[in-house]
């Protein structure tokens, strides 16, 4: 047997020392993954990296796997976004609906559904009619509002058009706290007074005006007089069932 040379020892030195490189740098990308935040816009190309490394380092199973996971890890991050950000939970699950125990418009019913525990249900496609007030629609169902929702007065509307994607579908029931106060970045619900009612999120705040803007970038924002008439309140929950973004 042949006694290895020096040049086939340096070779394996290198290839000891790479190896060594590549775990060291591993592990220091394994920790920063666990302490940089996902949701901040500076960690982007690491996370880009770090996701370009672990797929190369992967079979066919691995990365399906991997990409399950992300779909999931994103779906956890929409989830914060909306809660921390937005200001909006998580209705969990369908919301349960149930037949008006009495025959009233939104406006009566408002604080005989607040009594139990409810909040009338209305078809904001249908209440947003130019020219319609939404108070003197007739309520015939009321949903359920989960008990650790701040307390006050509550209004469920279905959301109709898709200027809210990905976060609101066409469909989809939110749950509304009456009310004129406007924060920015919170999601509302306010009267354009030609078109009806409109679910946009609070854009720039000025002392005569408020801009509306839609998640959808295919939307232009808006602009409303600052007017507590114009706005009905802010969305604090959302029934959902469209998948991973819900």
């Amino acid at each position: 047997m042949s006694k290895p040379s020096d040049r086939d020892n340096a070779v394996r030195i290198d290839e000891i020392g790479e190896r060594q490189a590549d775990a060291l740098m591993r592990l220091a990308a394994e920790h920063a993954f666990n302490q940089l935040d996902p949701e901040d816009p500076r960690n982007a190309k690491f996370f880009e990296w770090y996701a370009r490394e672990a797929r190369e380092r992967q079979t066919p199973a691995e990365r399906r796997a991997t990409e399950d996971l992300a779909q999931l890890f994103a779906a956890r991050m929409v989830k914060r976004w909306q809660k921390e950000a937005l200001g909006v939970r998580d209705g969990g699950g369908a919301p349960r609906i149930h037949r008006a125990s009495v025959a009233a418009t939104a406006a009566n019913a408002l604080e005989l559904a607040r009594a139990q525990a409810q909040a009338p249900c209305l078809d904001m496609a249908v209440a947003a009619g130019a020219g319609r007030a939404l108070w003197d629609e007739e309520c015939t169902e009321w949903v359920e509002v989960p008990p650790d929702v701040p307390p006050g007065k509550h209004l469920a509307l279905r959301v109709s058009g898709e200027s809210m994607t990905p976060f609101l579908h066409d469909g989809d029931l939110i749950l509304v706290k009456v009310g004129a106060e406007l924060k920015s970045g919170s999601i509302v619900v306010a009267r354009r007074p030609e078109d009806g009612y409109v679910v946009k999120r609070v854009g720039q705040l000025r002392r005569r005006s408020v801009e509306l803007v839609s998640l959808n970038p295919e939307f232009e924002p808006i602009r409303l007089p600052r007017h507590p008439h114009l706005l009905l309140g802010t969305v604090v929950l959302r029934w959902c069932a469209h998948g991973s973004s819900a």
